[in-house]
């Protein structure tokens, strides 16, 4: 059977995937190989109806026979606060060159890649122009490619929705600028959905698509909603734009996880036009009220 890779499998994204190619017919899970770093990443996947290899994405042997015969790629390694020892080009640039080098000479034909709304070689912002040098790789390489540029995503179990579920379950929400920024957040199902698309479709050689949820905007909108479903009516506390910048940088510069590239990327508005990709997908994207069907049940003891 032709295979289809899966890199960074052990992720949300990458299991969810998995997941769905497990209930088609006939079972493309057979021919799905999910690329993992280690024996941990490895573990997270027990269970799941696929091959899973390890890899060292700097070593293009492996990944080169980690990719043999196989017809499709699918990226989604990567990172926005990368490993420790890690900096953004590693995770998001280097990776990106070591597979696109492997699928080329595996002779790979299609090429999936989830890039970010924003991604430019010019930016400031060290993640979004790490995600633009790998879309630049990619262009170059001469697949049939799909690179999908994807906002916050909201489904089951997503971190974005774990964490909309917690704020909302409080009395007192402390928000950056009130919660002002504008998003577009898109349903889990929805990216699986066009991931599955991108596999199948006739492509021209890169086509590089918005991604983004059918509404737009500001979080603490979004949060209110949320609130809303399970009957709370929390207290939004703004914290000055100017502030969280400035602790930003201090932090940045001291080591401690939390940088301008961080803040830039979840603070400041990084909006896509999604025209082109509805046009394009056979399905509707899931508006936000829809999404949030999918929140937990409020736990009354939460905020104690």
């Amino acid at each position: 059977m032709i295979a289809t890779v899966v890199t960074g499998a052990n992720g949300m994204l990458g299991k969810a995937l998995i997941r769905r190619l497990a209930e088609t017919v006939p079972p493309a899970a057979e021919g799905v190989r999910a690329l993992v770093r280690g024996p941990a990443q490895a573990g997270v996947l027990d269970g799941f109806p696929v091959k899973i290899l390890q890899v060292d994405y700097g070593d293009a042997g492996s990944l080169a026979d980690a990719l043999k015969g196989a017809a499709t790629v699918v990226h989604l390694a990567g990172a926005l606060q990368p490993r420790r020892g890690e900096q953004l080009d590693d995770a998001n640039v280097a990776t990106t060159r070591a597979v696109v080098a492997a699928a080329r000479t595996a002779g790979v034909r299609r090429f999936v890649y989830l890039s970010a709304p924003g991604a430019e070689l010019v930016s400031s912002n060290r993640y979004l122009r790490s995600k633009a040098l790998a879309e630049s790789s990619i262009r170059r390489a001469g697949f049939e490619a799909v690179v999908f540029r994807v906002p916050m995503v909201l489904g089951p179990d997503t971190p974005s929705m774990q964490t909309l579920s917690r704020l909302a379950g409080k009395r007192v929400v402390p928000l950056v600028r009130g919660g002002g920024v504008r998003i577009q957040p898109v349903g889990l199902a929805d990216v699986i959905g066009a991931i599955q698309w991108a596999m199948a479709v006739d492509s021209p050689p890169v086509r590089v698509l918005d991604l983004v949820g059918p509404d737009t905007l500001t979080y603490v909108e979004l949060l209110r909603r949320a609130a809303a479903r399970i009957g709370r009516r929390p207290l939004i506390v703004a914290v000055p734009g100017w502030l969280a910048e400035g602790t930003a940088v201090i932090a940045g510069r001291l080591g401690r996880g939390w940088n301008w590239t961080l803040f830039d990327t979840l603070f400041n508005e990084h909006l896509g036009d999604a025209t082109e990709t509805r046009q394009l997908l056979p399905f509707p994207l899931t508006p936000v009220d829809e999404l949030l069907d999918g929140l937990p049940p409020d736990d009354p003891g939460r905020d104690k």
